[in-house]
């Protein structure tokens, strides 16, 4: 319901201004389930306008070790584009101008 809300919003802006500005998602999903999140991505991806969603859905964590691994399994279920934004270790967390940043294309 809340996404209908936020996409006649963005209709109306692109009538009203005959311009069209891209769609940008903080953790849209972070309060799905697995299969209510395959489909909104999925359903996303269908969409005639440019889409930016940042989450860390994608991502499986282990707890004992902190690594980070992608989690291929849905990736694979996806049908839109996949990018994999990481910080280029080390840096000093004290210092902002120490950190940057690296874009992959993972699918």
């Amino acid at each position: 319901m809340y996404m209908s809300v936020l996409f006649a919003i963005s209709q109306i802006t692109t009538l009203k201004r005959e311009q069209d500005y891209p769609l940008i998602f903080d953790a849209p999903t972070s309060s799905f389930g697995g299969f209510k999140e395959d489909t909104f991505y999925n359903v996303i991806d269908t969409i005639d306008k440019q889409c930016v969603i940042v989450t860390k859905d994608l991502l499986n964590i282990d707890k004992t070790t902190g690594q980070k691994a992608l989690d291929f399994d849905t990736i694979n279920k996806l049908s839109c584009s996949v990018y994999r934004i990481e910080k280029v270790e080390p840096f000093n967390d004290k210092d902002l101008s120490t950190i940057q940043t690296v874009v992959k294309p993972i699918r």
